[in-house]
């Protein structure tokens, strides 16, 4: 690896630590600028002033506000993130029986995305001006602009209620591979629908821009075939921007899952969430938030590392003061 990548690598893992701890402080801030005693909140108004003191000082809100800030950032580091007051159990142990459901659905849909993503953006440059690229277009535009949640219902009313064809609700039985995938089916689709579109848009843009470029005309000129010129030359760098959006398009992912879990009545994190906030139950909110922070800043650092490392321009552009 050069000098240059590897002090890319640096600098954005730094600036990704930086903004988790930022997070981390902003989730701590929250429960205290939650209006009212936040115990009373969480144990209700009839708790004794024994049960009261134990979860105060459980919770370390005993402490002044400095030394709570540093607990919480310590116990977060470590993987503890306290003891959910309702079940009586850790969260960190909650937050991981939740977690498989949630990314698999989320990388399903997002491979989804990729798949339909990058085949009809592929087919429409292959194919601009046609009445075939203008369909896709028009398509692409309808997918983009239609939620996930609209999508999740329709899916679920057509083809749960109406045809029965897939299960309403769940996520399958455990050790029943074919019964879980089935179970995973619409949720994926409705999560995948709006970034097949926006993928495919992008995809023919940049597929369309490489293809113009003077060399790829050399090529022609000098009778490589089209298909070895998009498949092995101009599509890697058309996939430049799109890596370049998965980010994003992870956190999307992610957080259209909250509701996409819950039309579905999908166990997951994005339900977790739901149902702590209806109990007001904030710990466990703290960690479900926190757990997508760390989702999203994750995998824009993988995306930044991997853009990189497909452009090494974008490395050798930051310079050491950057």
């Amino acid at each position: 690896m050069s000098i240059p990548f590897l002090r890319f690598v640096m600098q954005r893992a730094l600036a990704a630590v930086l903004t988790l701890l930022g997070a981390l402080m902003v989730l701590f801030a929250m429960q205290h600028f939650v209006k009212g005693d936040l115990i009373t909140i969480l144990l209700g108004p009839r708790a004794t002033p024994e049960l009261r003191a134990m979860y105060t000082t459980r919770m370390g809100l005993d402490r002044p506000v400095l030394e709570q800030m540093w607990l919480f950032l310590k116990q977060a580091a470590s993987g503890d993130l306290g003891i959910d007051i309702v079940s009586n159990r850790p969260i960190a142990t909650i937050l991981s029986e939740a977690l498989p459901n949630t990314l698999q659905l989320a990388s399903t849909g997002l491979l989804l995305a990729l798949v339909f993503g990058l085949l009809l953006g592929s087919i429409a440059a292959r194919r601009p001006g046609t009445l075939l690229d203008t369909v896709l277009g028009v398509t692409s535009v309808a997918f983009i602009t239609t939620p996930a949640f609209v999508v999740a219902i329709v899916l679920l009313l057509v083809f749960s209620v109406q045809l029965q064809w897939f299960p309403v609700t769940g996520a399958g039985e455990p050790g029943q591979p074919l019964d879980r995938l089935v179970h995973l089916a619409l949720p994926a689709t409705a999560l995948a629908i709006g970034w097949v579109g926006y993928l495919a848009r992008l995809i023919r843009a940049s597929l369309l821009e490489v293809l113009s470029e003077d060399h790829v005309r050399m090529m022609r000129a000098y009778g490589v075939p089209e298909r070895r010129i998009v498949g092995r030359y101009a599509m890697r760098l058309a996939l430049i921007p799109v890596v370049a959006v998965m980010g994003i398009g992870v956190g999307d992912m992610i957080s259209n899952a909250v509701f996409v879990e819950i039309i579905f009545a999908r166990p997951g994190v994005g339900s977790l969430i739901y149902n702590a906030i209806l109990a007001r139950n904030f710990p466990v909110v703290q960690a479900g938030i926190l757990f997508t922070v760390l989702v999203y800043v994750t995998a824009n650092l993988v995306v930044e590392i991997l853009n990189a490392w497909l452009d090494p321009r974008i490395a050798r552009s930051l310079g050491p003061g950057s």
